[in-house]
């Protein structure tokens, strides 16, 4: 027995007599086992689950490389002071509990002031991949809690923005309402179904 390719149930007997409308989500397929198009439910949960843990991968390589690269580059700020009647420039950073005040003279090296740019760019960087690693240990911790199908059937198989579902001729959709690169976590609480033009509006929005 296969799986409806839509919400991942059971596709039963009265199924087939009915050209391939899921009896659960009402989705119409005529794809079955046969010809290798119905995914089964425990290869689709697989692969959801792989999908997270490559992209956790990535922002934990992507977070040691950037770490790295703030390492070898200049800390703090620039300042000026007058004296005597001239402007001079400063680097001023934190060591430890101290603060350290470097001269400069009267004009900034261009290349040293890229330099400090750049690490604060890295630093604004990491700040939000550590956000986005959290939510992923989140994903780790509750992936295995739930599926697809929890959501599709708690939402009863409709777009929670516009009311329709697969009858009016909708693919449905899984998403998080607050994306994980803005801080949601992948939990059932951030989670719902949206058909596929709701779902692309919301994109553009957060985009």
């Amino acid at each position: 027995m296969g799986y409806c390719k839509e919400c991942f149930e059971h596709i039963r007997s009265d199924c087939v007599l009915t050209n391939g409308v899921c009896v659960f989500c009402h989705y119409k397929t005529n794809e079955w086992d046969s010809n290798g198009q119905i995914v089964k439910k425990k290869d689709v949960l697989q692969d959801w689950g792989k999908s997270f843990l490559t992209w956790r991968n990535y922002y934990q390589n992507y977070f040691r490389e950037i770490k790295k690269a703030i390492e070898n580059l200049p800390k703090g700020s620039f300042i000026k002071k007058k004296i005597k009647g001239h402007w001079y420039y400063y680097l001023i950073y934190r060591n430890k509990n101290k603060v350290v005040f470097k001269y400069y003279g009267k004009m900034i090296p261009e290349s040293l002031k890229a330099k400090i740019e750049l690490r604060k760019d890295l630093v604004r960087k990491l700040s939000k991949i550590k956000s986005l690693l959290y939510s992923l240990r989140i994903t780790a911790r509750s992936s295995k809690k739930f599926s697809r199908f929890d959501i599709l059937k708690k939402d009863n198989f409709t777009c929670q923005y516009c009311g329709r579902t697969p009858k009016d001729g909708v693919k449905l959709h899984v998403d998080h309402i607050i994306p994980l690169d803005k801080g949601g976590y992948h939990s059932k609480e951030n989670l719902i179904t949206t058909c596929q033009e709701c779902n692309l509006e919301k994109h553009d929005k957060y985009s």
